[in-house]
């Protein structure tokens, strides 16, 4: 899995400060087609342990678009399962989200942002997230042993 600064949207996203990622990609100043004709998934690791003393706190995580950075009027385009507190412990297995192949976006008018918003019904106490864009993610459950090499 290869990713780079300008696909990272998340950087340990404190999630008991509000429910909007800070950070969105802009696909035309990018000046690159990220994701055009491609399946992109957005890779979600826990960074801290999302806890809540009184009550439960569920997260919703939803990969969205808009025509503005802030994604104040965003289009959810994907989303996961609802994930309650208990199952978003830090250095669990990264939460995948594919994400459909896109159109090009090359003018101001089309969908230009695209970003991950943490849809939070009670907020945590506390609890932190980093999310990035990926065009081959990372089967995180196969390793190879010490000294593997690749053959022509």
């Amino acid at each position: 899995m290869y990713t780079d600064a300008n696909l990272r949207v998340s950087d340990a996203q404190d999630l008991s400060g509000g429910t909007d990622v800070s950070d969105a990609i802009d696909l035309v100043a990018l000046n690159r087609e990220v994701g055009t004709g491609y399946t992109l998934e957005c890779v979600i690791t826990v960074d801290t342990t999302v806890t809540r003393a009184a009550g439960a706190s569920n997260v919703t995580f939803q990969i969205v678009h808009d025509t503005v950075a802030t994604l104040a009027s965003h289009v959810t385009i994907s989303q996961t399962q609802q994930y309650a507190k208990t199952e978003l412990v830090a250095g669990r297995t990264p939460i995948v989200i594919k994400v459909s192949p896109m159109p090009a976006s090359d003018s101001d008018t089309d969908f230009r942002y695209l970003g991950v918003r943490y849809f939070i019904d009670n907020a945590p106490d506390a609890g932190a997230v980093s999310a990035h864009f990926v065009v081959n993610g990372q089967d995180s459950h196969r390793f190879y042993s010490s000294g593997f090499a690749v053959e022509d």
